[in-house]
């Protein structure tokens, strides 16, 4: 009796793992991106704010402030725009440098350093708080938080310097700690 000879779909090549491996990454980056998942957690009816599903009743004179900060800054913020752009009065979007999208109005963008912080992270840091500490009791906000929020926005404590800061963060990062790890010990020096 003759064997048959194993088929492709049965033993793929290493190209065609590959091919399955690149593809699949690419559905899982794609599936990630905000323009896909943030209609679901992010809607406005009339006076009503959903958020991941928590009703949130808008009075007429209530502003709408956003705040992104992260990686991803940029494309969650431009989505609450396209579904909150008549309600978001202000805000503060802050992104790696090179991000090339320098306005996006009526909300400031500032491009900072990851995952090094520098001066610009510095900077930003003490933007939002200001911007924080002008909100009104007729002022809500909207925060949209994604990878790279610890280093691009930064306030130090009074005893510590950036040079302190960057190297803390240079060492851990080379640590191959798991970030979790890196940001619980980051929170107790900023």
């Amino acid at each position: 009796m003759v064997t048959p000879e194993p088929s492709a779909a049965v033993h793929p090549s290493p190209w065609d793992r590959r091919r399955l491996a690149l593809s699949i990454h690419r559905a899982a980056i794609e599936a990630m991106q905000p323009h896909r998942f943030m209609p679901g957690l992010l809607d406005c009816q009339g006076e009503r704010l959903m958020i991941a599903g928590h009703c949130h009743q808008l009075r007429a004179a209530e502003r709408v402030h956003l705040f992104s900060i992260g990686k991803a800054a940029v494309p969650m913020a431009q989505e609450a725009l396209r579904v909150l752009a008549h309600r978001i009065t202000g805000g503060v979007v802050v992104t790696p440098g090179g991000s090339q999208v320098k306005n996006l109005a009526p909300l400031t963008v500032i491009e900072a350093s990851h995952p090094i912080p520098d001066h610009r992270s510095l900077e930003a840091g003490a933007v939002i708080l200001r911007s924080m500490a002008a909100l009104t009791d007729s002022d809500r906000f909207i925060a949209l938080l994604s990878g790279g929020s610890s280093a691009l926005v930064e306030v130090l404590l009074p005893t510590l310097t950036l040079d302190d800061l960057q190297d803390l963060t240079a060492l851990l990062l080379r640590s191959h700690l798991p970030i979790q790890t890196v940001n619980t010990i980051r929170k107790h020096i900023s």
